[in-house]
């Protein structure tokens, strides 16, 4: 039996993710200033506040385990796996912030309009002054020997220290090795994740559900745009608790939305994951209008209960889900268009498909593969290790 060390932060997931090791020995280690966790591992989970000494202690006692699961790759987490012994396999479980909100890339993410709402300018320049502050840094590094411990720095050899890239995309993976050439080998992640299920013969409110949270990276104002041209007055709720986001850019959302003629609704105050779900698969229509993988698990949630979902076609989960075969759409080509004839429902049939599709990909031979793959990597490396000796 595979024995993993999962080393978390982020309360919310927890719960979710193990359910795909229930056939292996599993230690969860809550990596974070305060504890919050209050889910169905509450009497195993380890709470380790991060200190210098916390997290060496941690390093020595990986080294009983198998492998080391580490979820969203923080400073934190980054550190902890620049002090675990080199025959140690790690494994990250990546969530798409770590990357994507690189200094480098994170002006990717934005639409122009959120840009203006952050006061970003001169986005072209910004990169290729970053691009000569980093490269004229790596050639002091090279001619002095030193060693940079900046944040990024501190990450990206922690990046390089990982064994394997946990993740749903691998043509998402493709597009990021290109921007981040040192990432991992690839593992595929299996689609198991538990979602309560709505009765789809039950009519649906018109309504749309807008992003998964404040952050800029929704995109927000450009939907925003879009049905004030398009004279539609369905109600919007917007997901408002999950991330702190930018004041500013929330003052400017909130401006927005008051200049509309749509009834909205601010999910300002935090959700039991039921009670969420059942307010997203009560709502006819869905959009994401984040360019990175992001709000996966609202995005799933929405297509298994029947709820039309837009996403951007500069989000590669667009193309990755249409691939997978599910009735899915674009914001750039469709929404504009289903706004002003008022197509902003599936049709029965439709939704029968989405949640017969992801019931055959959460299939649990699909994740039984899944723990044999990792069960191959250990075995592998413990083979390798003893030709050595």
């Amino acid at each position: 039996m595979l024995k993993i060390l999962h080393v978390v932060s982020d309360d919310k997931f927890i719960d979710g993710h193990l359910l795909r090791y229930t056939t292996c020995e599993n230690h969860i280690v809550s990596l974070k200033e305060e504890f919050t966790y209050n889910g169905k591992y509450i009497n195993s989970i380890e709470w380790i506040k991060p200190t210098s000494e916390s997290l060496a202690a941690l390093a020595k006692k990986a080294l009983v385990f198998d492998c080391v699961i580490i979820y969203h790759l923080d400073l934190t987490k980054a550190k902890l796996i620049n002090s675990l012994d080199p025959n140690i396999k790690v494994i990250w479980h990546f969530f798409g912030a770590e990357v994507y909100h690189m200094i480098k890339y994170r002006y990717d993410i934005y639409s122009d309009l959120t840009k203006k709402a952050l006061g970003i300018k001169n986005v072209f320049f910004k990169k290729l002054e970053l691009n000569y502050i980093e490269t004229k840094a790596t050639i002091k590094d090279v001619l002095t020997g030193r060693i940079r411990n900046t944040e990024d720095k501190i990450s990206e050899r922690a990046i390089k220290r990982v064994n394997f890239f946990l993740a749903f995309d691998y043509n998402e993976y493709k597009m990021l090795k290109k921007k981040v050439h040192y990432l991992p080998e690839f593992l595929a992640l299996p689609l198991t994740i538990p979602v309560p299920k709505v009765d789809l013969s039950k009519p649906k409110k018109s309504g749309i559900i807008l992003g998964n949270s404040r952050s800029p990276s929704n995109n927000h104002l450009d939907i925003l745009d879009i049905l004030l041209a398009s004279n539609n007055k369905i109600p919007l709720i917007i997901p408002y608790s999950y991330t702190p986001g930018n004041e500013t850019y929330g003052n400017e959302l909130k401006s927005n939305l008051m200049s509309l003629p749509n009834p909205y609704e601010l999910l300002e105050d935090f959700i039991p994951f039921n009670e969420y779900v059942n307010l997203i698969g009560n709502c006819s229509t869905a959009v994401f209008n984040s360019y990175r993988q992001m709000a996966l698990g609202n995005v799933l949630i929405s297509l298994i209960n029947g709820v039309k979902v837009y996403l951007s076609v500069k989000n590669p989960s667009l193309k990755w889900l249409k691939n997978l075969g599910f009735i899915i759409f674009s914001i750039e080509g469709q929404l504009e268009d289903d706004l002003k004839n008022n197509k902003l429902q599936l049709s029965l049939a439709d939704c029968m498909h989405n949640r017969a599709l992801y019931n055959k990909l959460n299939d649990i031979s699909n994740n039984d593969k899944f723990i044999k793959d990792i069960q191959a990597i250990v075995d592998k490396h413990e083979a390798k290790t003893k030709n050595i000796i």
